[in-house]
């Protein structure tokens, strides 16, 4: 028995339109798989309130991610950093400010000892005097500060470079003016 197939039977216009839907479905997958968007990633460690410049922040191309990150188009004339940024890190669009944030000033201390070895660019630490008599406690004297940057410095010395609120600044600065140990801790 020889089963003829004609051109006009309808298991072969289904079976046709099951193919090209394939086919044009399998397109439409690829070509958006494909599309990238520029976003920005940090090309350094960035601490709190810095601003955003084409030194530290680069553009990379990524699939589309649901605008969660800030693209190219997006990004302020002047941008800081509403919070610290690790290297390699996609910016969020919440991670940026078109305003500096508060009243901060940069500063560096001499530390006592090491810092933490978790404290990094952009690690929050507070800033502690420790008392030269054991009887005395420690007292806080920073708790809001940002590592901006950690100086190296061969001869043994410790210290850091900090943002922080104005108003901690003048019993920091004081106790670093007297000699005074001062510690720091990562939060």
């Amino acid at each position: 028995m020889k089963i003829r197939l004609n051109r006009r039977d309808p298991r072969f216009l289904i079976g046709l339109f099951f193919v090209v839907a394939a086919a044009a479905m399998t397109v439409t997958v690829i070509y958006y798989a494909r599309a990238t968007v520029p976003v920005y990633q940090a090309k350094t460690d960035i601490a709190f309130g810095e601003q955003l410049t084409q030194e530290n922040v680069e553009l990379v191309n990524l699939p589309s991610l649901g605008g969660r990150y800030l693209v190219a188009e997006q990004m302020p004339k002047t941008a800081w950093a509403a919070r610290s940024l690790q290297r390699g890190e996609l910016i969020g669009a919440a991670a940026v400010s078109e305003n500096k944030p508060g009243e901060f000033a940069q500063t560096v201390i001499r530390l006592a000892g090491p810092l933490p070895k978790s404290a990094r660019v952009g690690t929050q630490i507070s800033l502690w005097l420790v008392a030269t008599n054991s009887d005395e406690p420690a007292q806080l004297l920073a708790d809001d500060a940002v590592v901006a940057a950690i100086p190296e410095d061969s001869a043994g010395n410790y210290s850091v470079q900090v943002r922080l609120p104005v108003k901690e600044l003048p019993d920091l600065l004081a106790a670093s003016a007297n000699d005074a140990k001062i510690m720091a801790a990562t939060r």
